[in-house]
């Protein structure tokens, strides 16, 4: 994994100008426990918004395959997590682009999150065309509404 980690790195600084940061550490958890990760299901106070989703199991469209924790440089993937597809890379990519745009500090130069995933989402797609010839929304299953939803400044998170 150290090779691909440091290949997708490279890329992303060829791209972006981002100095290259040591890579993040590598956690496997279960699905269910990324998502009441991402949603701070585990939190004291539970964030705004996010107690039913927690306390009551409820499914949600767009449910994280793989998180970016900035306070921890860590990456969070499934248990069930394996690089061999292309799918999965291209996810991996996206949460180093996190990793790196945290490195380099650019969180601080932009308006919101959002405008950190879209980010993060252009340059996944440009490497799965170049790479692939296929684009991110096809390849991980993202639709219009929960991409706009995750890359536009009114909804902070």
């Amino acid at each position: 994994m150290t090779e691909i980690i440091t290949a997708l790195m490279l890329w992303v600084h060829l791209q972006t100008g981002f100095i290259i940061p040591p890579p993040p550490a590598i956690v496997y958890l279960s699905p269910a426990k990324i998502k009441r990760y991402a949603y701070g299901c585990d939190e004291n106070p539970i964030p705004h918004g996010n107690k039913n989703i927690c306390d009551n199991n409820v499914e949600v469209a767009g449910m994280p395959q793989a998180l970016y924790d900035h306070t921890i440089d860590t990456v969070i993937v499934s248990n069930t997590f394996t690089i061999d597809t292309v799918k999965n890379k291209s996810i991996l990519l996206h949460e180093l682009i996190h990793h790196m745009q945290y490195a380099n500090r650019y969180n601080l130069e932009v308006e919101c999150q959002g405008h950190l995933e879209e980010q993060a989402y252009m340059l996944q797609d440009q490497w799965l065309r170049d790479k692939y010839n296929v684009n991110v929304f096809e390849t991980i299953g993202l639709g219009p509404l929960v991409y706009h939803l995750l890359t536009s400044c009114e909804m902070d998170y």
